[in-house]
């Protein structure tokens, strides 16, 4: 039969007949896995340290994996690989991979590469940008102490063992959307420098971020949670979002946080909110088990508070569907309770503050400013010393107050 070579990829039968998408070997028709014993080696003999690598497509086995490291060992006592530029995406690897020794000097892909084994990254530092967008890890992925200077891409990628990251350092964005872990996932001491993307992914066991950092916005929208997921000892200097998130064990946040946003989150467990410096908003948040928001008056240990106030501000709790709801020492002044089910099962404990009507004589709902605020303004012109709602929010007339 002949085979077809198509755009550069090598036109060689695997060895169950499925023809093979590595990437040809300059000058040959064929990938370093089918380009025969001689050509093969013609080639690895003329890299040197610091090589950039074409070796996307290829299927290694561990000899081959070995006997690329080996073309790309440093002269140096340690004779570490290094690669320049490696483009390994779609490659497969049988067994066990360990890159845990190997040194990048530039951009590395490994977008759809599949690892049939466990894969050790552990300690790599990753220079440039890095992809591994839809690889499949079949074991354990090992990136502890790892660092990515550039931006790192493990979008829509498939984590079938353990995912173990602890430690790591990500300097630019990490997007892990769309990204599915069918153990736990370990994020502990992960310092994300830019932005974190997890948004739909799925975490079929524990979802563990501890001590972990955001510099910038931590995105969990619409992400799935089938275990418990835990965020404690954070530092989150924009939002923390769980928009649209599905939970069917608890949620536990404990986090110094610029705002916490969880409008639409379903859970099926109780849902914990302990936090420093935070601003709340839970509109439509529907919860099976309590839901309860503790202002902590104390930093976190270990974790550095944001600038300004150690105070929460709760905001929206409209539509907020949950068995019971308790709220400890946060300010209430901008709360929307309108809408809020189960109003009697409203616990306020420690210090809520409300806002207080002109003249500070009596405590009252944000509500009653919007309406007071509305109906000055239809007799007057102006809302006087009232608050008017803002654009969007719905102003309920005076039983609807009195009810909640």
């Amino acid at each position: 039969m002949t085979i077809r070579i198509v755009n550069g990829f090598c036109g060689g039968r695997g060895a169950d007949g499925s023809a093979c998408w590595g990437a040809r070997l300059p000058g040959l028709d064929r990938c370093l896995a089918h380009a025969g014993e001689p050509a093969g080696e013609a080639f690895l003999s003329g890299l040197a340290p610091g090589a950039a690598v074409d070796m996307s497509g290829v299927p290694f086995t561990e000899d081959l994996l070995d006997r690329l490291f080996d073309a790309v060992r440093g002269p140096h006592a340690d004779g570490l690989p290094l690669f320049g530029d490696a483009r390994i995406g779609r490659a497969s690897f049988a067994g066990g991979v360990d890159f845990s020794l190997v040194s990048f000097a530039g951009d590395v892909d490994f977008r759809g590469a599949a690892f049939s084994g466990d894969a050790d990254f552990e300690g790599v530092s990753f220079p440039g940008d890095t992809d591994f967008g839809e690889a499949a890890f079949s074991g354990d992925a090992d990136f502890r102490e790892a660092s990515f200077a550039g931006n790192a891409r493990f979008n829509a990628a498939s984590f079938s063992g353990g995912a173990h990251f602890g430690g790591t350092l990500f300097s630019g964005d990490a997007d892990f959307d769309m990204a599915s872990f069918s153990a736990d996932a370990d994020f502990e001491r992960v310092s994300f420098a830019g932005g974190a993307g997890f948004r739909g992914a799925a975490f079929s066991g524990y979802a563990y971020f501890a001590k972990t950092s955001f510099a910038r916005n931590a995105a969990f929208v619409w992400a799935r949670f089938a275990g418990d997921a835990t965020w404690a000892s954070c530092r989150v200097v924009g939002v923390l979002s769980l928009d649209g998130a599905v939970a069917e064990g608890e949620v536990m946040v404990e986090a110094a946080a610029g705002r916490v946003s969880a409008r639409g989150l379903r859970s099926s467990g109780r849902v914990v909110l302990r936090l420093r410096s935070a601003r709340v908003g839970a509109t439509g948040l529907v919860c099976a088990g309590p839901l309860s928001v503790h202002a902590l008056s104390r930093p976190i240990p270990g974790t550095p508070d944001l600038d300004g106030s150690g105070g929460v501000v709760v905001t929206p709790l409209r539509g907020v569907d949950a068995e019971s709801v308790t709220l400890t020492d946060v300010d209430l002044s901008e709360c929307l309770f309108a809408g809020l089910h189960r109003a009697d099962q409203i616990h306020l404990d420690g210090d809520c503050a409300f806002a207080t009507s002109p003249g500070r004589r009596r405590r009252v709902l944000v509500e009653e400013h919007h309406w007071q605020a509305q109906r000055r303004t239809a007799r007057r012109g102006g809302p006087g010393p009232w608050r008017p709602a803002h654009e969007g929010v719905e102003v309920v007339g005076p039983r609807r107050i009195e009810v909640i």
